[in-house]
């Protein structure tokens, strides 16, 4: 489709609806024409838009909050190794654009807390995508919703923008341009069309108007009290000045908040009856207290967060925080997610990649719970101490002993049950641990197949020096995961030999765990190196094959190997340290 015809049929389109709303002689204020234009006149008499909905600093403040809230969090872009596990992709070109830098002017927290607060008060969030050759996203530019309507043109979605003033769109002169699906990313919630949310401002002009009009009641309130105010009474008739002067003695000096409650002098046997209506008369308070709840409610953010700290305990305060990122900021967060996913990520990379937001830092309770919480990971062995130091930025220990998972002593395996209690002499790591060696293999060599596969798709592309830096920088991360893997097995396999009694086994499981790490690392290197030497024509297919035997049989091998490997060096060891 011509993009000139496009827009001609939206030109159309509008200028028939004008044509018939004058035909039918509707109000500019009719409901009809107010949707169209997204403004129509409140009960209140307070017009609504964008702008001035913000001035109601409780409605403000909700959309504020989620938008700040939402836009400080970390957004990271996931690889997935297997169903169970992931890691980042620093390389991946949309990493950087959702966790530093979406374009060349803003940095991600501003392009988050904008589009978000688009999000939360037009229920739409828009942002035009340009990407390169091969499809994929280099930059992420804002736009606003005001600038951005949606039509359907033979079964397709089209996004009209109107430019920025001056600015002509290069292939048709016109001062609108024309988006596809494919470069425009849009955000939506509570759409019940499928196509345009709900915007916050129409649907709630009513809740809004009333906030807006409290505070400028309250405003022209003070701004114009002249207190006393009433009804002056006199017996007879005033002369013109006598009644001028009297205008600017009574009224004029009590104009205004600051002269409030000032002292008169009435003469000649005047009388002042009181005529006005106190605020607290008229609910003046009550209604604001409501208009602010009112707003919570339209935001869905808890009262004590928008500063009305009526109903907050020191007891429910931090629970109302924590269902504020359960059911607030976390649906918000997984529109962003799912839309990045099906908007941003080629089809091939759906499969293999997802971003997510980190809510773990808005979740924490208080220091003493999140303390206790994390003690009984370490016991469990959840986590490690690098890991908990981690959460609390710090930095590992340097000697390396924070890498090793402790357990109490009275918890092992189901397969393991009474192994602690056997003497040295029965230990049978063929029997007693053998499916747990083979499942630590296979999945170190699992990852490693992966890792060495990845390297070899990109060997013809960025040739040999590059691939060999690849495998290096693998197999340096590589040690990370066979501690996973191997560390629990070598410390239970270590308690047996050793028995109930007898010197820690930490010390030794680590470094039996990084010599298993780095002799599984060369050899595997001297391999790819033997392939690459020979210089085949093809040594993708020959690293392949490699691989795929790696698969086959070097599990099976590696359990083997280490099962009587294991036994032999924590015996040699435990001996070792009781001569010493």
């Amino acid at each position: 489709m011509a993009v000139k015809s496009a827009l001609g049929r939206l030109a159309s389109s509008a200028a028939s609806r004008v044509k018939s709303w004058v035909r039918r002689g509707l109000d500019i204020a009719s409901d009809e024409v107010a949707r169209f234009f997204g403004v129509r006149a409140t009960l209140s008499g307070v017009a609504v838009t964008d702008r001035t909905a913000l001035e109601a600093t409780s409605y403000f403040a909700g959309v504020r909050n989620l938008a700040e809230d939402l836009a400080t969090l970390p957004l990271l872009l996931y690889r997935r190794l297997d169903a169970r596990r992931k890691e980042r992709d620093p390389d991946h070109p949309l990493y950087t654009l959702l966790h530093e830098k979406p374009n060349e002017e803003a940095d991600i927290v501003q392009f988050l807390e904008m589009t978000q607060a688009w999000l939360v008060m037009r229920r739409n969030g828009y942002a035009e995508v340009v990407r390169d050759g091969a499809g994929r996203v280099v930059a992420l530019w804002p736009i606003s919703p005001k600038r951005v309507s949606v039509r359907r043109f033979e079964g397709e979605l089209l996004y009209t923008v109107t430019l920025p003033e001056g600015e002509r769109d290069a292939r048709t002169g016109l001062p609108v341009t024309l988006l596809d699906r494919s470069r425009i990313l849009h955000l939506k919630a509570f759409a019940l069309d499928g196509v345009l949310g709900e915007s916050t401002i129409t649907l709630h002009q009513e809740a809004i108007g009333l906030a807006l009009a409290l505070d400028r009641y309250g405003a022209a309130f003070f701004g114009n009290d002249a207190t006393p105010g009433g009804v002056y009474e006199y017996p007879g008739k005033l002369k013109d000045d006598t009644y001028q002067r009297m205008i600017r003695e009574l009224e004029e000096p009590h104009r205004g908040l600051a002269n409030k409650h000032r002292l008169v002098l009435l003469e000649e046997g005047m009388k002042f009856n009181a005529t006005g209506v106190e605020n607290d008369h008229a609910q003046f308070v009550d209604s604001k207290r409501h208009s602010v709840e009112e707003m919570a409610r339209l935001n869905r953010v808890p009262p004590h967060l928008i500063g009305d700290l009526s109903r907050s305990t020191f007891s429910n305060i931090e629970h109302q925080s924590i269902d504020y990122v359960m059911y607030s900021i976390r649906p918000w967060a997984v529109r962003w997610e799912k839309a990045i996913l099906t908007q941003l990520l080629l089809p091939a990379e759906r499969r293999t990649h997802f971003a997510e937001f980190l809510l773990d830092a808005l979740l924490r309770g208080d220091s003493s719970t999140r303390a206790n919480v994390l003690n009984v990971m370490r016991q469990s062995g959840v986590i490690n101490a690098d890991e908990w130091r981690a959460l609390d930025n710090m930095n590992p220990i340097e000697d390396g002993s924070g890498e090793v998972y402790l357990v109490n002593g009275g918890m092992v395996p189901a397969a393991m049950a009474g192994a602690q209690r056997k003497p040295a002499p029965t230990v049978d790591p063929d029997r007693m641990f053998r499916p747990l060696f083979q499942a630590a293999a296979e999945r170190c060599i699992r990852r490693e197949a992966a890792e060495v596969t990845r390297a070899a798709e990109k060997l013809g592309a960025e040739g040999v020096l590059k691939f060999e830096a690849r495998i290096v920088e693998a197999y340096r991360s590589q040690e990370d995961h066979v501690r996973q893997a191997w560390m629990p097995l070598a410390v239970a396999v270590g308690e047996a030999v050793r028995g109930e009694n007898g010197p820690d086994l930490s010390e030794w499981a680590l470094q039996y765990v990084r010599n298993v790490a780095a002799a599984r690392a060369r050899a595997a290197e001297e391999q790819i190196r033997a392939i690459l030497a020979g210089s085949p024509s093809d040594p993708r297919g020959q690293l392949q094959a490699m691989v795929d035997g790696w698969t086959r049989e070097e599990p099976r091998a590696m359990a083997a190997r280490e099962a009587r490997a294991m036994v032999e060096s924590v015996r040699r060891w435990l001996g070792e340290a009781f001569a010493a």
